[in-house]
């Protein structure tokens, strides 16, 4: 008989200390001989968009269920980081633009944007592209 390995592993987001199983080894028969410690900077919409991943198609208060577990949220996102990987969170993000108020789905993505800002904080102001203006008077 089959079984997965769910031992967990120690891990941080946002400040936030947690546990969560490297899905990777779950069914990995060669034994682990190092580790590897690593920062991945997130915005608040990369993981908004790692929860809508895993939950965009439950029902709206199932998710709200879900992720009133501010422990089970800390775990699953770095899960989904490590299983899915940052280009799957990456792709995720990128079609967040395509919902907007009225469309499919607003209301989870809503949802899902409200608990990430309790969680992790607000988020930063953008940084505008363009360097500032500056009136540059010639020297005489």
């Amino acid at each position: 008989m089959f079984t997965l390995d769910t031992t967990m592993t120690p891990g941080t987001i946002g400040g936030h200390t947690t546990e969560f199983i490297p899905v990777h080894r779950q069914a990995n028969g060669t034994p682990a001989t190092i580790t590897a410690t690593l920062t991945v900077p997130l915005s608040l919409e990369d993981i908004t968009a790692t929860i809508w991943f895993l939950f965009n198609d439950s029902p709206l208060e199932e998710l709200r269920n879900v992720l009133a577990d501010a422990g089970y949220v800390h775990r699953i996102v770095l899960e989904t980081m490590l299983g899915a990987g940052v280009s799957t969170v990456e792709s995720e993000r990128l079609g967040l633009v395509e919902i907007t108020p009225g469309t499919d789905g607003f209301e989870h993505l809503s949802f899902i944007r409200e608990r990430v800002a309790q969680l992790y904080g607000a988020p930063a102001p953008r940084r505008s592209c363009r360097a500032p203006r500056r009136d540059l008077v010639a020297a005489r």
